[in-house]
């Protein structure tokens, strides 16, 4: 039925490190999205794993310097007006957690297990996620470039 999803290893952490390093390298996720009963452990924790592992265990990035490459350095590559800093004008799109407790679950052998730690989410200025639980407001929209 299309449920079939791969996943390769086959970069070493020393070349994912390398890049991760380049000044053009942003943060994204790297999660498989169709309908699968095996996702990448991405699709549940990119961004809180960068931040666990890259910024808290291993200091390849300052936390500013990780949240940087997560937010305004993709938005601006993408063109995405409006997006990606905290500005008057700009659409509202927030999260705010304690680095300490903002973490990731999802491994290869059990991916679907959501980050937790996460205090806000605001989606266009509206809470779309209160300590950790989905409120229901639908306020994202589909970006196009």
């Amino acid at each position: 039925d299309g449920k079939t999803a791969i996943i390769n290893m086959s970069m070493s952490q020393d070349d994912i490190d390398t890049v991760a390093r380049l000044p053009w390298s942003n943060i994204i996720s790297d999660a498989i999205y169709a309908k699968t009963d095996t996702p990448h452990p991405r699709m549940f924790g990119a961004f809180p794993k960068v931040l666990r592992e890259y910024v808290a265990e291993r200091g390849i990035y300052t936390l500013q310097e990780a949240i940087r490459r997560m937010t305004s350095q993709p938005a601006a590559r993408m063109e995405l007006v409006g997006r990606g800093s905290l500005q008057k004008g700009n659409y509202a799109d927030i999260l705010v957690f304690d680095p300490a407790k903002f973490t990731d679950h999802a491994t290869f052998t059990n991916p679907a297990q959501k980050a937790t730690g996460l205090d806000w989410c605001l989606v266009n200025g509206q809470i779309a996620i209160d300590h950790d639980q989905r409120t229901g407001v639908g306020a994202g929209m589909v970006l196009t470039v």
